[in-house]
C-alpha cells in the first residue's frame, strides 16, 4: 500500500494509482479507508466504470481475495452503518462480475441518502450492464 500512497502523493491526478491503492486497503481489510479511495479515484475519472476488468486478479491467489469479499460481508453484518465499506462491496461486486449485488447495495446505500460521489454513476452502470446482458440472451 505504501508504494501506492507515494505514487498518489506525487500525482494526485492519478486514479490508477488510487484504484490499487484501493486494492491495497481491501487486501489488508481497511475496507472503510479503501471505499474512501475509490470514491476519490472515481470522482477523478468516473469513466473507470467503463473498464472491464476482473478485480480479483490483483491478487495472486485467488482464494485469497475470496477470503476478503467474505471478511468485508461479514464486516458489513456486524457493521452496518459503515458506508464506505459498503461502496467497497458494491466495487468489488462490479468489477468482479456480481452485477446485481453490485446494484442491490448501491441502491442501499441511495436509500440511506448516502453523500458518497458514485453512487449514482456506478448504479446507472451496473444497471446499463445488467440490461446489456439481459437483452444479449434474448
Amino acid at each position: 500500500a505504501e508504494a501506492f500512497r507515494r505514487a498518489v502523493a506525487a500525482k494526485p491526478a492519478d486514479d490508477y494509482a488510487r484504484i490499487q491503492l484501493a486494492a491495497a486497503h481491501f487486501g489488508a481489510e481497511r475496507f472503510d479507508v479503501a471505499g474512501e479511495v475509490v470514491e476519490s479515484a472515481l470522482a477523478l475519472n468516473p469513466a473507470w466504470l467503463h473498464r472491464r476488468f476482473d478485480i480479483g486478479d490483483v491478487f495472486s491467489d485467488r482464494e485469497e481475495f475470496d477470503r476478503r469479499v467474505r471478511a468485508l460481508e461479514t464486516h458489513l453484518v456486524a457493521q452496518d452503518t459503515d458506508a464506505y465499506g459498503r461502496f467497497m462491496l458494491a466495487y468489488v461486486y462490479y468489477f468482479s462480475g456480481n452485477l446485481f449485488g453490485s446494484r442491490n447495495l448501491l441502491r442501499v446505500l441511495e436509500e440511506r441518502a448516502s453523500p458518497i460521489e458514485g453512487i449514482d454513476a456506478m448504479a446507472r452502470e451496473a444497471e446499463h450492464r445488467l440490461t446489456r446482458a439481459r437483452d444479449a440472451g434474448r
